[in-house]
């Protein structure tokens, strides 16, 4: 009397293989997924603080800072009193711009522009300038086409 031998054939094999393919694509994509909107909360944390500590500002100053002011590292630490990952934009290590002068609006940066007093330049840039106002911007990554503005509570 034979002996079966018993086994898998490999039509059974290359099926399993291709069922474990299908299901660890799907979770990369899901996953890849996840971080992209946890990277897009964290950016509308770090432009709250910042609105924040540009409101404080403001509210001890009675004046909102110039765009080079913003962009300087020093200033943010001692004057805006916020943490240098705050700036940069998750997953870059721009810190935040002025977009508008460059015409680039990017996932990859937070945009600054200051605005003068009624009478003066539009644009509030010069180091020490007195604004009376500012628009912080930035662009989620799950949706680049999506601008998210933040205007000062004083606008002119």
């Amino acid at each position: 009397m034979k002996k079966a031998i018993s086994g898998f054939t490999i039509v059974e094999l290359l099926i399993v293989i291709v069922v474990i393919g299908i299901l660890a694509a799907i979770s990369v994509v899901a996953y890849n997924s996840v971080q992209v909107r946890a990277r897009d909360a964290e950016r509308i944390s770090d432009v709250n603080q910042l609105h924040k500590a540009l409101e404080l500002f403001y509210a001890e100053n009675n004046y909102y800072p110039a765009v080079s002011d913003v962009r300087d590292a020093t200033f943010r630490a001692t004057m805006l009193k916020i943490p240098e990952s705050v700036v940069k934009v998750p997953g870059s290590t721009a810190t935040i711009s002025y977009c508008w002068a460059n015409g680039t609006n990017s996932t990859s940066q937070y945009c600054y522009v200051g605005r003068t007093p009624p009478g003066g330049s539009f644009d509030c840039t010069a180091s020490g300038e007195r604004c009376v106002g500012y628009t912080i911007s930035y662009q989620l990554e799950g949706n680049p086409g999506t601008m998210i503005t933040k205007r000062s509570l004083i606008y002119s």
